[in-house]
């Protein structure tokens, strides 16, 4: 079994990857949880950025569109 160090190594691996990140993509929306990837992606938006205002802004929006009961892609 992999760490979960290999497991997050993984997934960037897939997010930076155009042809793997599209083949991923496909594969949640088949199985009805756009969400998680969505919620990765935003992630991954979020640690580029090295301003803290940005950060502060993309962190509230985040929260707004995942997090927050009845939000628009709440992740379980």
């Amino acid at each position: 079994r992999g760490s979960k160090v290999d497991s997050v190594e993984s997934i960037k691996t897939i997010l930076d990857t155009p042809v793997l990140l599209e083949s991923f993509r496909k594969a949640v929306l088949e199985h009805w949880c756009p969400e998680a990837l969505l919620f990765a992606i935003e992630v991954e938006e979020y640690l580029k950025l090295s301003e803290h205002q940005q950060r502060l802004n993309k962190a509230k929006e985040m929260v707004s569109n995942f997090i927050e009961d009845g939000s628009v892609y709440q992740i379980n």
